[in-house]
């Protein structure tokens, strides 16, 4: 025997049948399985959850706090859009004067000496005096003695960075790059403003075709101590590192503006599927949800009611029939209206037990189903 519905339970039941027609998806939610089970007993279609959703997805509203899980799959962009990158031009593609660039010499480092021996002022004198002999030596063309005097003059005064660019002078003379280098450095590690130092490191990176490096190194012995070989040198490997550095500049600019347009590109496409889900819940919302019920119907309508009512009635409620009055409830807006105070008020009444301040002024009707079809779904499991 059919009973009365309360009033409330018929206003959730009209909401959740209107949601189902706005989007017929929220059937296939886990949740609903026994919901699903009593339809297909009765004759009724289930529409086909798709292997991906674009636009207004009810997979992701969360159902009692936890999100349904289920495989998205990214859009591809539009074809008119799709560019390939475009090749970055190499270092190699770059004319430059390699005359005098030699191949890098990879002897073991040469002895340095211990930077925190106390050295005594006698230990100065026979330095100075190793320091002589070598001098004398570099000026006779004997490298390798010089070489070995200079060591000799290291070893007894570790701390001066003047003997380590002296060496590094013979090495460039002979042409062992990164020999020359390592003693440079340790000068600028002694002495910051070691103005040899930094000429016979600019030399010695010029040699190895380290353009841009071997310019900064000229220009800042230049800066510390101006020397007319250091300023040949300089002019000398000039032209190289300014194409260089105008190259690498370019190159700046070309890698910002790709980035720039990639950015712009990942916009465009998220305010497009912004815009398609807009219109696609407007589609529903202005079709009165569809037309037409559950997609595929059930056979022959609901003719007569629900057969029987609802016998058992589903849980929490509807013991069977639909008795009850609703002329009270207040009358839905035309699609793409937004709420006025009355049905807001309303609505608020109806879900104070669930969700307080659910809906709120301005809100369209259709982003409110949307939004609280979670809460709808709770009331029937």
């Amino acid at each position: 025997m059919a009973t009365s519905i309360p009033k409330d339970q018929l206003a959730l039941l009209r909401d959740f049948v209107q949601l189902c027609k706005a989007q017929p998806l929220v059937l296939t939610l886990p949740e609903l399985g026994f919901y699903r089970d009593w339809l297909v007993s009765i004759g009724g279609r289930i529409p086909e959850k798709p292997t991906s959703c674009h636009g207004t997805c009810p997979c992701d509203e969360p159902v009692n706090g936890n999100a349904a899980h289920h495989t998205h799959e990214t859009p591809e962009p539009a074809k008119e859009h799709a560019k390939e990158p475009e090749p970055e031009s190499e270092e190699s593609d770059i004319e430059l004067d390699t005359t005098g660039v030699i191949e890098p010499d990879n002897d073991p480092p040469q002895p340095t000496g211990d930077v925190d021996l106390e050295v005594t002022d006698e230990m100065v004198d026979e330095s100075d005096e190793k320091r002589s002999q070598a001098q004398h030596a570099f000026s006779e063309g004997n490298m390798e003695e010089a070489i070995k005097l200079y060591t000799e003059a290291i070893l007894k005064n570790p701390q001066s960075a003047l003997l380590y660019a002296k060496r590094a002078s013979v090495y460039v003379k002979i042409q062992k790059p990164n020999a020359a280098i390592r003693d440079c450095n340790r000068a600028i590690e002694i002495n910051p403003d070691s103005a040899q130092g930094y000429k016979f490191r600019g030399r010695a990176n010029r040699l190895l075709g380290n353009w841009e490096e071997g310019a900064k190194d000229l220009q800042t012995a230049c800066k510390l101590d101006y020397d007319d070989q250091a300023n040949e040198w300089l002019k000398e490997i000039e032209p190289n590192a300014r194409k260089l550095a105008e190259h690498k500049h370019k190159r700046d600019i070309k890698k910002k503006e790709k980035e720039l347009k990639e950015r712009q590109e990942r916009i465009r496409q998220v305010q497009e599927a912004r815009k398609r889900a807009a219109e696609e819940q407007e589609r529903f919302a202005a079709s009165g949800g569809g037309g037409g019920g559950f997609q595929g119907g059930f056979p022959g309508g609901f003719p007569g009611g629900f057969p029987g009512g609802f016998p058992g009635g589903f849980p929490g409620g509807f013991p069977g029939g639909f008795a009850a009055d609703d002329a009270d409830e207040p009358a839905d807006e035309p699609p793409g209206r937004t709420f006025t105070g009355e049905v807001i008020e309303h609505y608020r009444t109806r879900w104070t037990n669930l969700t307080p301040n659910l809906v709120q002024p301005g809100e369209s009707k259709a982003s409110w189903i949307a939004k609280e079809e979670a809460v709808v779904v709770t009331c029937w499991r």
